[in-house]
C-alpha cells in the first residue's frame, strides 16, 4: 500500500506474487524484476508523467478489472518492457487508458533494445488517446482484447479516427480461441519495418479477426498474407491501401499453395459491409 518510490533507480524483485493496494502510487517510477511472478492490483493505477513501469523479466500484471492510466506529458507516463532476450510481459484482466505517441516521440507503450521481447494482452481493453506507434517486440492476443478510440458523438461526425501503427519487425499473433476487436473508432495501419515475412499470424480458425466498423490500412509496398484464421466484420469497415498501382504488394487472403489448411474464414454480419478502398486484395482460398 502507499507510494512505491524508488527513484527510477531501485527495483522490486518479486520471490512471490504481490498485491498493491487501492492507495498505490508511483511517483517517481518502479523497476519491477518479476522473476515470473503476478503483480496483483487492488484498484485502478495511474502512472504520473514522466515516469514509468519497467519491466526487468518475465511478470505478469493482473488488473483483475482495474484500469492502468497513462498520463500525458514530454513524455508521459509509460510501461516500459526491458528485460533480456526472451523477456515476456503479460497484461491481463485490465483496461489501459492514454496509450498514444507523446510529444518527444516516445510510446506509452515500449520495448527495450533486446531480442524476442514480448506482450501479452490477455482480456485487456486498450484505449487510445491519440496515435500510437507499436515499434518493437512481439504482441500476442490472448482471449479478448479490444483497442479503440474516443466515443464519436452523432453530432460531430467529422472526427477522425484514432491511428494504432503496427511497425515492429517481429509477429503480432492472435492465439487460439482469442479475438482482437478493432473498434469503429479505430484505423489500424500494418507497416512492419521488416516486409520480407507477414507478421500477422492466426494460430488457427480459432484465432479471430473482429473489424467493427474499422478501418485496416496496408500500405501498397508491404503487403500482408493471412491464412488459417477467422475475420468477422460488423458495420462498414475497410480494407485500404494507398492506390492500386503496377507493382504494388497485394493483401492475400488464404494461401498461395490454395490448401484448405490454409483457407481464412470471412464472416459478415447480417448488414454489415466490408469495403475495399484503393486496395488489391487476393482471394486465394481453396472453398
Amino acid at each position: 500500500a502507499g507510494e512505491c518510490d524508488l527513484n527510477q533507480s531501485g527495483k522490486i524483485t518479486l520471490e512471490g506474487d504481490l498485491h498493491l493496494a487501492s492507495n498505490a502510487t508511483i511517483p517517481n517510477g518502479c523497476i519491477i524484476d518479476g522473476q515470473g511472478k503476478t503483480v496483483f492490483l487492488d484498484g485502478n493505477l495511474s502512472v504520473p508523467a514522466p515516469t514509468w513501469i519497467e519491466f526487468a523479466s518475465n511478470t505478469v500484471l493482473d488488473g483483475q478489472g482495474h484500469e492502468i492510466v497513462l498520463k500525458n506529458g514530454n513524455p508521459g507516463g509509460q510501461l516500459y518492457i526491458n528485460g533480456p532476450a526472451g523477456t515476456k510481459v503479460t497484461l491481463r484482466n485490465m483496461t489501459i487508458r492514454g496509450v498514444r505517441s507523446f510529444e518527444d516521440g516516445t510510446q506509452a507503450i515500449s520495448f527495450g533494445e533486446n531480442e524476442n521481447q514480448t506482450l501479452v494482452l490477455e482480456n485487456v481493453k486498450i484505449q487510445l488517446a491519440d496515435e500510437f506507434f507499436f515499434l518493437g517486440g512481439k504482441l500476442e492476443i490472448k482471449n479478448h482484447v479490444e483497442i479503440n478510440g474516443f466515443y464519436q458523438p452523432a453530432y460531430r461526425p467529422d472526427l477522425q479516427p484514432m491511428l494504432f501503427y503496427y511497425l515492429s519487425a517481429d509477429d503480432l499473433s492472435i492465439l487460439a480461441d482469442s479475438t482482437l476487436v478493432l473498434d469503429m473508432t479505430i484505423g489500424f495501419i500494418y507497416q512492419p519495418f521488416d516486409t520480407s515475412n507477414s507478421h500477422f499470424v492466426f494460430k488457427d480458425y480459432s484465432s479471430r479477426l473482429f473489424l467493427n466498423g474499422c478501418a485496416f490500412f496496408v500500405p501498397g509496398d508491404t503487403g500482408l498474407k493471412m491464412t488459417k484464421g477467422h475475420i468477422v466484420v460488423d458495420h462498414r469497415a475497410f480494407l485500404q491501401s494507398d492506390g492500386v498501382v503496377d507493382g504494388m504488394v497485394p493483401i492475400e487472403l488464404g494461401g498461395r499453395l490454395r490448401k484448405a489448411s490454409e483457407d481464412v474464414i470471412i464472416d459478415i454480419l447480417p448488414g454489415a459491409k466490408l469495403e475495399l478502398s484503393e486496395a488489391l486484395v487476393q482471394y486465394q482460398n481453396q472453398k
